[in-house]
């Protein structure tokens, strides 16, 4: 991937245009968008031109964003003053999660995917860990990544926090 990588670099029409790929997402930005234009004539032309491995465009995945509108990427959101999230309503999912956690309304398999968006979160957004093993203990936070390596089992019971989490049916039916 790195000739494809190359190519895509070598070819950009407009030096103010910054490319990263994570994996298979591509992601183009610029100060204006006006720079952005002919980008996807350039990765056309490097995906025609590599020949190994076999790329294709995925048109429906492909999205143009704006300050204006949000701005995701892999999972991560780039917030107007230029700090990196993971955004508002992961937040509130994951703070569900772990207060159902806690109180042992999770099962083994929902505990592994909690442990895997906690993992997310420690990368992504290191100041949000931090939150939330303020609010419900370190002790708490660590056993629920402990659990994925023992295969899964009910947290300890631990004091309650100060102040309750708040959980809509919704985030009640994506949890639990």
């Amino acid at each position: 991937m790195y000739q494809f990588d190359q190519r895509i670099i070598d070819n950009l029409e407009n030096k103010y245009v910054r490319y990263t790929r994570y994996a298979d997402d591509m992601t183009f930005s610029a100060p204006r968008t006006g720079y952005l234009n002919g980008v996807l004539k350039t990765v056309a032309t490097a995906i025609r031109e590599t020949r190994f491995p076999k790329l294709e465009l995925n048109r429906k995945k492909t999205t143009h964003v704006t300050r204006k509108f949000g701005r995701s990427v892999t999972g991560l959101v780039l917030s107007n003053d230029g700090r990196v999230t993971i955004g508002k309503e992961r937040k509130r999912f994951i703070r569900a999660a772990v207060h159902h956690a806690t109180v042992g309304k999770l099962n083994s398999d929902q505990l592994r995917i909690l442990a895997g968006m906690l993992a997310f979160v420690k990368v992504g957004e290191p100041e949000f860990l931090s939150a939330l093993e303020a609010k419900y203990g370190l002790d708490a936070i660590r056993e629920i990544q402990r659990n994925v390596k023992r295969g899964g089992g009910r947290l300890p019971p631990h004091e309650p926090p100060l102040a309750m989490t708040v959980v809509t049916r919704r985030e009640e039916d994506q949890v639990g």
